[in-house]
């Protein structure tokens, strides 16, 4: 067999088959995934909520230690064995003004105290002798004609020796008096006892702690606060309150016996300085009659007990509440921002992609010829044609089919009759943050009541950015049919796509 009949019977056949072969993989390999027209991607969800336009009443969150506002140590001012101790001088007891909680022996102290009425009794006889003595010298004088006597002829020095000599001993009675009466320890004000330290029989000095008293009348919560926290208050450095610039209110809390307590009070004064270490004001406030009506029922807000307080701030007018997770940094939000976008229908979007598909088809042929230097022949570009047709075809049947299959269960969708959609685009927004709490944010400036900021974490945002909100009660926005339409066509693939 001749060369020229071997290259033309086998060569040049199997050479244009292995083209159409090569021709038809690419095809099959450079096919595009379908795409709607001007349909964009498909946006993050995010959580959202509205701003709310709102008077907000400010506070201001502290703790702090409760204190009696009136406390004493007790101790005697004489030295003695104790005799009597009251009953009520123990660890919680009540105890009134002026009531005896401990008597020292008495009888030295008495003893003196007698011993200075004698005195004194001495010094006054020894005056009226005195007094007697110059008037007898004065009259004298008088009868022997001496006009001009000396002080010592009328005995004036001897006199005034006398009443210093009472004055004296009238001190020295005071004195014994006193000792006397210092050798019981009165209670100062009503009050109950946190400490005793004494005990029947036991020898005490002036000065002996024997127990401390502490008044029930009031008690008082020093709060420390930041400086710039003291603008939500309305307060001012050195503030002390009255009739007529009452502080602001405080409430208390705090855990007794395991169940949650409550008391209320008010601010009286604040600190004249801040704490050059802590730059922290105090605020000092107060709860009147603690154990009685000032008292959550059966619990008394008593001294030591660490409680957190709520301080009653000025209110804020005509501001922007949002919720805090939306605050990005010291003053960012996302916005949410709607606008109106046309969409096909479904039929219309197959069609579009159909002849999307087939174009790209044509261009591969285009890139085979011009790359590889091969022609694709015509009957294989019209199979290719014919199969995306099929494709396209089979894809609407099995749409009609399941669309028939909703309407005999009571369950068909119908597709929209709108021309547009509501398409949602995040936006990054500078806003001027008033104060910020654990649960919301107030802004002066910057965003409008009702629109709604994303509360949920968005990485790599940016401004236009395609998102789809729901609500941050975690009842999301229904998605309207079209969305759901949407979504579906942009996540199926070959056989699937465009199903509804």
């Amino acid at each position: 067999m001749k060369i020229t009949t071997i290259v033309k019977f086998v060569v040049i056949p199997v050479a244009l088959l292995g083209v159409g072969v090569v021709a038809q993989g690419t095809l099959g390999a450079m096919k595009p995934p379908p795409e709607v027209k001007d349909r964009g991607p498909i946006g993050l969800a995010v959580l959202s909520e509205p701003a709310v336009l709102a008077n907000v009443s400010l506070s201001v969150e502290a703790q702090g230690v409760v204190k009696p506002k009136r406390q004493v140590q007790l101790s005697p001012q004489v030295s003695g064995r104790v005799k009597y101790v009251s009953p009520n001088l123990e660890n919680g007891g009540f105890v009134k003004r002026g009531e005896v909680l401990i008597r020292l022996e008495d009888a030295d102290y008495r003893l003196s105290a007698v011993r200075a009425d004698s005195t004194v009794a001495s010094a006054r006889q020894a005056l009226a002798t005195v007094m007697a003595q110059a008037e007898v010298a004065k009259t004298e004088l008088k009868e022997l004609g001496i006009e001009n006597p000396s002080p010592l002829a009328l005995r004036e020095p001897q006199l005034a020796e006398a009443r210093a000599a009472l004055a004296a001993a009238e001190a020295q009675a005071e004195d014994a008096d006193l000792q006397l009466q210092r050798t019981e320890v009165r209670a100062p004000f009503d009050g109950l006892v946190e400490q005793k330290n004494v005990e029947l029989g036991q020898f005490v000095s002036p000065g002996t702690p024997v127990g401390v008293v502490f008044a029930k009348d009031a008690v008082e919560v020093e709060l420390a606060i930041p400086n710039d926290e003291m603008g939500d208050l309305g307060l001012p450095i050195a503030f002390n309150a009255s009739k007529s610039s009452l502080g602001p209110k405080v409430s208390f809390t705090a855990d007794v016996g395991g169940k949650p307590r409550n008391w209320a009070g008010y601010v009286t004064r604040t600190g004249a300085s801040i704490d050059s270490r802590t730059r922290l004001v105090s605020i000092f406030a107060q709860v009147n009659d603690p154990f009685g009506e000032g008292a959550d029922g059966d619990t008394p807000l008593a001294p030591g007990l660490f409680v957190s307080a709520n301080i009653e701030g000025r209110v804020l007018t005509d501001v922007i509440r949002a919720p805090r997770a939306a605050l990005r940094g010291l003053d960012t939000v996302y916005v949410i921002q709607e606008t109106e976008e046309e969409i096909e229908d479904r039929e219309t979007r197959l069609e579009n992609e159909k002849q999307h598909e087939i174009a790209e088809a044509r261009k591969s042929v285009e890139r085979t010829k011009t790359e590889l230097g091969y022609d694709i022949p015509a009957d294989a570009i019209d199979k290719k044609i014919a199969d995306i047709n099929a494709k396209y075809e089979k894809i609407a049947q099995e749409n009609k089919k399941q669309d028939a299959e909703k309407a005999k269960n009571g369950a068909a969708k119908k597709e929209p009759d709108a021309k547009t959609q509501i398409v949602q685009t995040l936006e990054i927004r500078t806003v001027d943050v008033l104060r910020s709490t654990k649960e919301f944010v107030y802004i002066e400036a910057g965003l409008s009541d009702g629109e709604r900021v994303i509360i949920s974490p968005v990485q790599a945002a940016m401004t236009g950015m395609r998102v789809r909100t729901f609500n941050a009660d975690a009842t999301s926005q229904a998605p309207s049919e079209t969305e759901e339409t949407l979504a579906l066509a942009a996540d199926t693939k070959d056989s699937n796509v465009g199903a509804n």
